[in-house]
């Protein structure tokens, strides 16, 4: 994110402070420090860190399979209230999808329509980006609150990702490196300089030795694609740690099941987990007979004790019968819950719920449906956006440990606004939304405070259905809406 800040000439001695003082004092304003008095610069030429609508937003699609498609929506700020918005109150931005592919070539770009500004009124395009990975740039007023939800479909069955921005962390749990169960790890990179990221890889013994997957290098935009099962092949659960250590890098991951000819092979984005956590929400069982498999990673060096319950719009339980799951420190465990989560889905349950004693990852991989799904565990946040797929879509959300209301809005694909929706949220049980048919995007807020003053959250996903019997089901978690940056306030102060 670029942004200008006026520059007055000064006496040697002020600049080398404000030089060595300016980074402090911005990490300062990031922790939540406080800077300075805020009545004012004061002496040091720093006022508090102060909030403004991003100005740049790039996020990185995967390269997609069969019948690819891509949505972009960008809802942006109010007319008027962005940091370019001209004298009459249009906004000024843009947004452009750059078609990224492998081994540096020219970037083909898309210039997205952006007729109609502000939530009420912005629709959802479909652009033309073929298979290839691809970046789309939010610019000024239509950067924050950019989507982008990237689909594939085809025999495999229908298949959905959010399009991430940059992250410099970010875990991947119930990875596969074999035969029969194979992921491909993909980094985009948005930016001109290259990228570099460091890949861990552990399994259900410890921390794997793979030298090839250390010092990834990503060329300036362009994509780095590794099939896991050519770079690191091994049998068993993997989790994957990427950790980006120059530049920025748009990280996901493709998962695909072959059961040898019983069910054909199924393919699904695995959702990304930015960080271990005792506490952690599913959200997003499906109902239906078929495999389920839940795996748990433990980074972290002592023993995770790991109690699984399942939480229906009335109760958070217990399966009985279900002993808590012991993971070992740096391992991967792995838990069969077909039988038992076919019974819980069937009475009601739509999401699990883990407690642990050490914090940890997990996923529940579901081949059901027809289809391949994952349910992860799913950071809570106070608000949220998201693009639906195609199909018949409900949220579920699981609340924490207080009482909260939720307001779901959702618009048409035109931009079309519909009437929202609002649920009470209690502990311990779930909410299950149920999205008009038209709905084509969603807004999530959650209202309310918890015992130490916080704002409540929910742990969200998105559960939709194909109109068409046999295409599967989609899980995607809601993640945290972030439209606005803290910005360092400077002026005149220095002796």
């Amino acid at each position: 994110m670029s942004r200008r800040v006026a520059r007055a000439s000064r006496r040697l001695e002020g600049t080398v402070v404000a030089a060595v003082l300016v980074p402090l004092l911005t990490v300062a304003a990031v922790l939540g420090l406080d800077p300075g008095p805020r009545g004012g610069t004061g002496a040091s030429g720093l006022g508090p860190a102060a909030e403004a609508p991003l100005e740049a937003v790039d996020l990185g699609c995967p390269a997609a399979g069969p019948a690819p498609r891509l949505l972009v929506a960008a809802p942006g700020v109010a007319p008027g209230a962005g940091p370019g918005a001209d004298a009459g109150g249009a906004p000024v931005g843009s947004v452009a999808v750059d078609r990224v592919t492998s081994g540096g070539g020219p970037a083909a770009r898309s210039a997205v329509p952006a007729d109609g500004a502000g939530e009420e009124s912005a629709p959802v395009r479909r652009v033309r980006a073929g298979g290839a990975a691809a970046v789309v740039r939010g610019r000024g007023d239509l950067a924050p609150g950019l989507l982008a939800l990237r689909l594939a479909g085809g025999a495999t069955g229908a298949a959905a990702v959010a399009c991430p921005a940059p992250a410099p962390e970010q875990w991947f749990t119930g990875v596969g490196a074999g035969a029969t169960h194979a992921s491909v790890l993909e980094l985009v990179n948005p930016d001109a300089g290259p990228a570099v990221a460091d890949v861990t890889v552990l399994d259900a013994t410890g921390t794997a030795d793979v030298p090839a997957l250390r010092g990834l290098t990503v060329p300036g935009r362009d994509v780095l694609r590794l099939d896991l099962a050519t770079v690191a092949p091994r049998r068993g659960e993997l989790a994957l740690r990427v950790v980006v250590t120059r530049g920025r890098l748009a990280t996901s991951v493709l998962d695909r099941v072959d059961r040898l000819g019983r069910d054909g092979v199924r393919q699904d984005w695995l959702p990304a987990q930015s960080a271990p956590a005792r506490d952690l929400a599913l959200p997003g069982l499906l109902p239906g007979a078929g495999a389920r498999t839940l795996v748990v990673t433990n980074p972290g060096e002592d023993e995770a004790r790991v109690q699984v319950q399942v939480v229906t719009p009335d109760s958070t339980l217990a399966p009985v019968g279900l002993e808590p799951v012991v993971v070992e420190p740096g391992t991967v465990e792995v838990v069969d819950l077909s039988t038992v989560l076919a019974r819980e889905a069937a009475a009601g349950a739509v999401a699990l719920a883990l407690d642990s004693g050490a914090p940890v990852t997990a996923t529940l991989r579901q081949s059901v449906a027809g289809g391949l799904a994952h349910a992860v565990g799913t950071a809570p946040v106070a608000a949220a956006t998201a693009l639906l797929p195609p199909g018949r879509s409900r949220l579920v959300l699981v609340p924490g440990r207080t009482v909260a209301t939720a307001t779901v809005r959702a618009w048409t694909a035109d931009g079309v606004a519909l009437r929202p929706l609002r649920r009470e949220l209690d502990p311990g049980r779930a909410a299950v939304v149920r999205l008009p048919a038209r709905a084509a995007r969603v807004a999530l807020e959650v209202a309310g405070t918890d015992p130490a003053g916080d704002p409540a959250q929910v742990a969200a996903a998105l559960l939709t259905t194909g109109s068409r019997r046999g295409t599967g089901a989609v899980v995607l978690p809601l993640v945290a809406s972030v439209d606005r940056a803290l910005v360092p306030q400077v002026g005149p102060g220095l002796p």
